[in-house]
């Protein structure tokens, strides 16, 4: 994705953990050429790949963006809706397959580009049971009365999964008051009201303990708020595109017992 200047790197503010896997995350994010997110409002769209059964990893895709900076971004998204795409289907990894997305394709990963962010994929392997907290976490919360939906154990993995790693981007790239507008698919965590109030929790959760930078506001929707001009669609698309492009070999790997 862009970046603010060529000569100019972002700085990582070092996330402080005592989970090796985040300080692994941590040394290697750091070592990598970071965006300048000088503006106000930061938005963050993710997507996730992989879940069926066959495919040994599961792919979580991080988009994270100065939205005030990247006015390019949606000068060339309106552009593709109006000349190649011109009605509201989705761009999706999954039906690229189409003759319309495929045309579109390329002219939208350039329009992408023009985002003043970061771009991340990480795959899990699905053998980690217990990234996001594990069945004593998740059987503590239920006990405390803290989550309020019915969830497995296995969907509530995930977005703990999802909402800890929302934290720790908040906290290497964000800086003093600016607004964090959290934008996801229309999956599990947010397949009713309960959830979505249950992942909104775990969210300030682990930004209470993870993010030491005082924030403007920390807001969370779906594409569901999507008004008709795609706008929230497109962005969660780039993420759902880089999860589905990442995963994809990931299924010829095999992983020996």
């Amino acid at each position: 994705m862009a970046k603010n200047n060529v000569s100019e790197h972002g700085q990582w503010q070092d996330l402080k953990s005592p989970l090796p896997w985040v300080r692994a995350l941590n040394d290697n994010i750091r070592k990598s050429p970071l965006p300048v997110l000088r503006g106000k409002e930061i938005i963050i769209a993710t997507d996730s790949s992989g879940l069926h059964r066959e495919n040994p990893f599961e792919v979580m895709g991080f988009i994270i963006f100065d939205f005030d900076s990247s006015v390019q971004w949606e000068v060339q998204r309106q552009s593709v809706r109006r000349n190649i795409i011109k009605d509201s289907r989705r761009m999706a990894f999954k039906n690229l397959d189409e003759n319309v997305r495929q045309r579109a394709l390329p002219a939208f990963l350039k329009a992408a580009d023009q985002m003043i962010g970061l771009c991340l994929c990480v795959a899990i392997n699905k053998r980690i049971s217990h990234l996001g907290g594990g069945r004593q976490f998740f059987e503590q919360l239920v006990k405390n009365n803290i989550l309020k939906a019915t969830w497995t154990l296995e969907s509530f993995e995930r977005t703990a999964r999802m909402t800890h790693f929302i934290s720790l981007l908040i906290a290497g790239l964000c800086s003093e008051g600016q607004n964090v507008f959290w934008i996801s698919d229309e999956d599990e965590m947010f397949e009713s009201a309960q959830k979505s109030e249950d992942t909104l929790r775990l969210l300030t959760m682990h930004q209470k303990m993870n993010v030491s930078t005082p924030l403007g506001t920390l807001r969370a929707g779906t594409t569901k708020m999507d008004t008709g001009d795609r706008f929230e669609e497109d962005i969660t698309a780039v993420a759902d595109i880089a999860a589905g492009a990442f995963g994809e070999p990931a299924k010829f790997i095999t992983i020996g017992i």
